[in-house]
């Protein structure tokens, strides 16, 4: 008896293309990269459906779709809406919303939905850019857009004319003794500042007690940034690839919540 192909979920963001498998039970399985576009043939070849989601570029997500075509793999690809399952987009127009922003916020709003404590939750996602989602009794209310580590501190060096930094994530916040530590440090010390403003904001809805409210956080420089949120007393709930949780909500007859 064969085994049933899984579904491949695809990832494209603004530096990387990420991919993970969905089972028929809705168990994901470890989150990979893609280094060569050469890949998605033999991925494709695997799979019972292939789901995508881009912030960035077009023409990967056509030459995936033109493939998939070829292969006759159910094709798929999940942009911003109005509303889908009862959670409603806070922007007028939905499409300006990044379908990135929106799949971590909604897949957080339904599990919110069925939860019976934390009424107001921030989703922060670092990544080329840090986005911050505020989701209050599982209604997703809107967000902020800021720099994320890495570009804001290229944005620095790049702008000025004597700023260096080095490519280093350091472990705390500290007063720096040279520029390349001032930099790092004051990249870092905006990074905390975000959490601990979205934790403002959220004990700000309603009036709620701290125990209401949970930051969580997600993305690609999650691993890099832990250190400094340790050592903040920064206190999240990590969830690395919160965005696949959002795309499997789109699988025909599989919404796991």
């Amino acid at each position: 008896m064969s085994v049933p192909k899984p579904n491949l979920l695809i990832d494209i963001g603004n530096t990387r293309v990420k991919y993970t498998w969905c089972d028929r039970a809705g168990e994901l399985d470890n989150v990979f990269v893609i280094s060569d576009w050469n890949q998605i043939k033999a991925l494709l070849e695997k799979s019972a459906s292939v789901t995508v989601a881009s912030v960035s570029n077009e023409a990967g997500t056509r030459r995936i779709a033109e493939l998939a075509d070829r292969l006759t793999v159910p094709f798929q690809e999940i942009t911003t809406r109005a509303d889908y399952r009862g959670v409603a987009c806070p922007y007028d127009n939905p499409g300006k919303l990044g379908v990135d922003r929106w799949l971590c916020a909604l897949a957080i709003a339904l599990q919110q939905r069925r939860a019976t404590t934390c009424q107001a939750v921030a989703v922060i996602d670092f990544g080329t850019a840090a986005n911050c989602e505020f989701i209050v009794a599982g209604n997703y209310i809107g967000g902020w857009i800021a720099p994320g580590f890495e570009l804001m501190r290229n944005a620095l060096v790049a702008g000025t004319t004597k700023v260096s930094a080095d490519n280093q994530y350091p472990d705390s916040i500290v007063i720096g003794s040279d520029t390349q530590a001032c930099v790092n440090a004051g990249c870092l010390a905006m990074i905390a500042g975000m959490i601990r403003s979205a934790r403002y904001q959220l004990e700000r809805q309603a009036n709620l007690d701290p125990t209401d409210t949970e930051i969580i956080v997600t993305g690609g420089t999650v691993d890099a940034l832990q250190p400094l949120l340790h050592a903040e007393n920064l206190t999240v709930r990590f969830i690395p690839n919160l965005i696949f949780q959002g795309l499997r909500l789109f699988l025909p007859d599989l919404n796991p919540v």
